[in-house]
């Protein structure tokens, strides 16, 4: 697989101009990682949860896809997955997720409590005005999941 550009990692993931990064999508649902590859460059590698027994990549981007008022997590709770989602990533994790809802797993509300603690934490309300073509295009995914076949 070729090497994504390290332009598009932060400079505190990176360490100099010249170094390109292997990168990893990493979801926990087919349907996610099938939009994933639509909307990632080809170099970034998207993958479920289960798809990445025994790989590494530089960078790995952790999508915890649950987001519900009644703070639901499903199989997100399963502790074995996700510390194999986690583990993955040699230099650089990113976990995404809705914390209102995820946080109700202990483990990774302790998850969340360590990145907030050794590195970034940020909200996703700085993303999204730049997220809205992302959650159309889930919306619509979502819709046609869920829609009666015709």
């Amino acid at each position: 697989m070729p090497p994504v550009p390290a332009a598009l990692f932060p400079e505190d993931a990176r360490l100099d101009l010249n170094l390109s990064v292997c990168a990893s999508s990493v979801a926990p649902y087919h349907a996610q990682v099938t939009l994933l590859r639509t909307m990632l460059p080809h170099a970034v590698d998207c993958k479920t949860v289960d798809g990445y027994q025994g790989g590494e990549r530089d960078a790995v981007v952790l999508s915890l896809t649950r987001s519900n008022a009644h703070r639901v997590v499903g199989f997100l709770a399963d502790e074995r997955r996700l510390n194999v989602a986690v583990t993955r990533a040699r230099r650089h994790v990113c976990v995404v997720g809705d914390s209102d809802t995820v946080r109700a797993s202990p483990f990774i509300a302790a998850l969340l409590d360590h990145v907030a603690t050794v590195g970034d934490y940020v909200s996703a309300a700085e993303y999204l005005p730049a997220a809205a073509p992302v959650v159309a295009a889930a919306t619509a995914l979502a819709r046609n999941a869920t829609a009666p076949d015709a």
